[in-house]
Parts: structure tokens; sequence; C-alpha cells
């Protein structure tokens, strides 16, 4: 039988990952260059050149964002149901840890972003990885 607390901890961490992409899919379908540029700028440390490609590309982006956010509102609603979409969500994360690292190179030359910056955007995706393998609910009713 999983701890209460286990499975609390699980369907916060699942909410996080959901409003989070939610509400950045919906600012990046919607809003203007003069609001997505400055978040992705904080959020994800990069100094993008703001032209026709990048905006494109960042709706683009968005699309799959706000369709993991989705998912991601799933499993936190039900999460036993859906324990199984808990892989997507570990497979998701663990790539973006290892691209930001193994091409690291290339995000500094595209982006201008130190390892220092970059390790604030890599270490929270894999902890929010670690606690959903970690706290995924099991089977059995808590």
């Amino acid at each position: 039988m999983q701890p209460a607390s286990s499975f609390k901890i699980f369907r916060v961490v699942a909410w996080i990952a959901s409003i989070y992409h939610i509400i950045l899919g919906l600012l990046g379908t919607f809003a203007s260059a003069d609001i997505v540029v400055p978040i992705a700028s904080s959020v994800y440390g990069i100094t993008p050149q703001v032209n026709p490609q990048f905006l494109y590309m960042a709706k683009f982006i968005a699309a799959y964002m706000l369709a993991f956010g989705v998912m991601m509102g799933f499993v936190a609603l039900k999460p036993r149901e859906h324990r199984d979409l808990v892989w997507a969500a570990v497979i998701l994360f663990g790539i973006r840890v290892f691209d930001r690292l193994v091409y690291f190179n290339l995000l500094q030359e595209a982006f201008g972003t130190d390892m220092a910056r970059n390790l604030v955007t890599v270490v929270p995706i894999a902890i929010i990885a670690i606690c959903l393998l970690a706290f995924r609910p099991r089977l059995s009713a808590a």
C-alpha cells in the first residue's frame, strides 16, 4: 500500500508540470513576440534572435507543450488510472536533460547560454522527473 503522503507529492508534482506546460503553451500560441521572447529568456535561459523562424518555432513547440500539459492534467486528476503516462513525462524530461547537457555547446553557440544558467533549467527538470518516477502511484489502493 502506498503512503498517502507519497500519493499527494506525486499529484502536486503532476499538477505543477501540467499547469506550467499549459500556461507556457498558451502563451507561446497566443502571445506576441514582446511577451514570448522575455519568457523564453527567463524560463529557458536563452537569448533568441527575434525573427519569423524563431516566432514560428515557438508556436510549433507551444502546441506540444499544450498537449503535454493536458496529458499531465489527466495524470494529476486520476493518477492510478493514468499511471503509465508517467513514462511519457519521464522520457520527455530525460531527453530534455540529455539534450541540454550533451548538446550544451550548440545551446551556447545558438543562444549564448552559460553552464550555470543551463543548470538552473536542468536541475528542476531532473527533480520533477525523479519525483514523478519515485512517487508514481502503485496499482493497489492507498
